[in-house]
């Protein structure tokens, strides 16, 4: 593999990820050779933006002459995608935080693994110096190869392999995902009662400012911490009355795992 600065690289994806990480490469100095995407109007969109010498949408006809090779897809295509691709010798990676490396192992004596441990949108602007890569391989030179690239572009990366990945992935997930869609629900709840949604932003902008500064377990208040259970079964009350079920069980459920967590604490 060539050791200089800026690399020569294969982006295989066209959505949010690899969307986002060819452009941040392109404008860090790395050269993308090529954008390869089952959808052939993607992948030519994509190589415009940053000058890639070719676009397509046969994985068996990537070319042989890239240092790194980025599988950015969806993680139930990845396995079909690496039995597509040619046996190259450059280094290829995937962006997955829960899809094993073996994946990768089995078939290319230079794989590794280049998870960036964030949310992806089109048309999203990130800034990956707050952004840390979460990086993996068997090989010392492959691990260097994949700090100094997260390094080319901003990030910290950090080293861990795929069962603690995996780990980080659930957290992820329940921060994020989990996160936003009660978010989503608790938005549809107010407004099927005429009530405007754009109240609630200076209260989540100081719930994560509080839980990034303070830690989450110090900046936890509400009801359910303070034990008073006669509002927690008025707001449970209400909420039956609305027939929203999904809502009123994850009430309960998020109240009485809160109350677990800090009841010793109210008796102290």
């Amino acid at each position: 593999m060539v050791s200089n600065n800026f690399k020569r690289i294969v982006l295989i994806g066209s959505g949010s990820v690899a969307s986002t990480l060819a452009k941040v490469l392109y404008n860090s100095g790395h050269e993308i050779l090529e954008v390869v995407s089952r959808n052939l109007a993607n992948a030519e969109n994509l190589a415009q933006q940053v000058h890639a010498k070719r676009f397509m949408d046969d994985f068996s006809r990537v070319t042989q002459y890239a240092n790194l090779y980025i599988i950015a897809v969806s993680d139930d295509a990845i396995e079909n995608v690496v039995q597509q691709l040619p046996n190259v010798n450059g280094l290829v990676v995937h962006t997955s935080g829960s899809v094993d490396s073996s994946v990768l192992k089995s078939k290319f004596k230079n794989w590794g693994v280049f998870y960036p441990l964030q949310t992806f949108t089109k048309g999203r602007e990130l800034d990956f110096n707050k952004i840390p890569i979460l990086i993996y391989s068997n090989k010392s030179q492959h691990l260097n190869f994949l700090q100094e690239m997260a390094a080319s572009i901003g990030s910290i990366s950090y080293t861990l392999d795929d069962h603690a990945r995996s780990h980080v992935h659930i957290a992820a997930v329940i921060i994020n995902n989990f996160g936003n869609h009660l978010l989503v629900l608790a938005r549809k709840y107010v407004t099927e009662y005429q009530l405007p949604p754009h109240i609630f932003q200076a209260l989540i902008q100081e719930t994560t400012a509080k839980a990034l500064d303070m830690g989450s377990e110090n900046s936890q208040t509400g009801p359910a911490k303070r034990g008073d259970l006669k509002t927690i079964e008025k707001h449970l009350e209400m909420i039956r009355s609305s027939n929203n079920v999904t809502l009123f069980s994850l009430y309960e459920i998020f109240s009485k795992s809160i109350m677990d967590l800090y009841a010793p604490k109210l008796n102290d």
